[in-house]
């Protein structure tokens, strides 16, 4: 199990970008791209064949024993349909 905080953040794609303008007029002004407040915490639980499961907590919340308890109750669903698959 891995567990990271992520940020979220919204950033235009180069496409997004371009616009059109006439010649000798000046560029837009390019805007810095800064963390959102969009922080999360994400679970991941993986094997040899790849991920398992992905748990995203909001940002005020924390993993409790009864929040954890309840990740590895899928976390032993999944494994189980994995097992029954093969």
């Amino acid at each position: 199990m891995n567990v990271t905080s992520l940020y979220h953040y919204y950033q235009e794609t180069k496409q997004q970008s371009v616009e059109w303008r006439k010649s000798g007029s000046p560029r837009p002004k390019e805007i810095r791209v800064q963390k959102s407040p969009g922080k999360f915490l994400a679970s991941i639980f993986w094997d040899q064949d790849g991920i398992l499961l992905i748990d995203y907590l909001p940002k005020d919340r924390t993993i409790n024993a009864q929040h954890y308890s309840s990740l590895l109750m899928q976390l032993k669903g999944v494994v189980n349909e994995i097992s029954v698959g093969n």
